[in-house]
């Protein structure tokens, strides 16, 4: 006879797992006691191989609140995401909405709350929960949900309703913690960077004197700013500066111009040097051009900073857009050190912001669709209504 002996721990684990996650109420005798049920959560390294989550959820069906408390007090920092969601529901259930948001908070603070998450608050009914992540970035696998008619495919008319959460005059006031992306958290990462306190507050300085006057040229309300990553434009021809890079960079500006938006021109003081590098002279020309014609939307990096840093800073504090072929990934790892969830949020929202741009055989340019497109993709709750991005990009209502 072939197949594997499985040991009495295993065999123990496997029949476990069985009762559980049986469609019957579980047996009450299956512990002597909860002292019974502390020692087998040890034998079995807590929730190494799911031991805890498998007791968790043999209490809930067994409806034993009292072991279970003690249990979750002690084992608040081994809960698994399914714990977590678990959790929430059956204390909503039991119309204990402390402890329902409590564990809903766990799970947003550690875990992110991506489809399987999202997925859960559908087919349960839990909209209260769907509207704490009002603002929060994420995406839904559709398939099984639209087979139930859990959710819809919105239509033309629908994505007219769908906002941008991140303009200037939204992100920095937000006073929720669960409504969106902490964008302020971010931008003190990222000061973070620069080098001394004084550069930090020397920085600081100068990116609010370029948002003065900016708003005392620049109407928000009549235009759309979006900021330009200079660097990356400039090494755009075989990743080397260039007559063409220069030429390109201008050609964009006026570009935007011609249809609709302000660029804003974030720029290494190298690349603005006439005799750094021993420039041609076509480059001086185009850096003449670049000064002389756009000197008030021009905000130059400094020596010894990297340029990506202040790109985020004015993307972010603007809530601006960013041209640029570069994902960022070696700036991201940074920003997403601390925080699990915020690991996962500022991918999203950089992702959400980024506008990549092409050159063609004959130097014409053109943009992604993200360029026009006016609204974010993060889970949005209009007038009552709940708005989920998909993987596929595109968003559905829930029924």
């Amino acid at each position: 006879m072939s197949g594997k002996v499985l040991s009495t721990a295993n065999k123990e684990l496997t029949d476990f797992h069985k009762e559980v996650n049986s469609n019957k109420i579980p047996s009450n005798d299956i512990f002597e006691s909860l002292n019974h049920i502390k020692l087998k959560i040890n034998e079995h390294n807590i929730n190494e191989r799911g031991y805890l989550s498998l007791v968790i959820k043999y209490l809930i069906k067994c409806n034993n609140k009292d072991w279970l408390r003690v249990l979750l007090d002690e084992n608040l920092k081994n809960l698994r995401i399914n714990d977590c969601l678990a959790l929430t529901k059956y204390f909503e259930d039991c119309n204990e909405i402390d402890k329902s948001e409590m564990f809903f908070s766990i799970h947003y603070k550690n875990y992110h709350y991506s489809s399987k998450s999202i997925e859960f608050f559908i087919v349960n009914n839990m909209k209260k929960c769907l509207s704490y992540l009002d603002g929060y970035y994420t995406n839904l696998n559709l398939k099984k949900l639209l087979e139930e008619s859990k959710v819809r495919k919105i239509n033309n008319k629908e994505y007219c309703k769908l906002k941008n959460y991140y303009r200037s005059e939204n992100i920095l006031n937000s006073s929720n913690e669960n409504s969106d992306i902490n964008i302020k958290y971010f931008i003190n990462k990222i000061f973070d960077k620069f080098t001394s306190e004084t550069s930090k507050t020397k920085q600081n300085d100068r990116i609010n004197k370029f948002f003065l006057n900016l708003s005392r040229k620049y109407s928000r309300i009549d235009n759309d700013f979006i900021c330009l990553d200079c660097g990356n434009i400039l090494h755009c021809i075989g990743g080397e500066i260039s007559n063409k890079g220069y030429l390109i960079l201008i050609e964009m500006i006026e570009k935007l111009f011609e249809i609709g938006y302000i660029p804003i021109i974030v720029i290494h003081k190298r690349h603005l040097d006439k005799k750094y590098s021993n420039k041609s002279q076509k480059i001086i020309n185009y850096i003449n051009i670049i000064v002389e014609k756009y000197n008030d939307l021009i905000f130059e990096t400094p020596y010894k900073e990297n340029d990506d840093y202040y790109i985020f800073l004015i993307s972010l504090i603007g809530g601006f857009k960013i041209i640029s072929k570069d994902t960022y990934g070696d700036h991201l790892q940074y920003l997403r050190n601390d925080r699990k969830d915020n690991y996962t949020q500022i991918d999203f929202l950089i992702k959400d912001l980024l506008v990549v741009y092409n050159i063609g055989s004959s130097l014409e340019i053109s943009f992604s669709k993200n360029l026009i497109k006016n609204y974010s993709n993060c889970i949005q709750i209009i007038n009552g209504q709940i708005f989920i991005p998909t993987t596929s990009g595109e968003f559905v209502l829930v029924k």
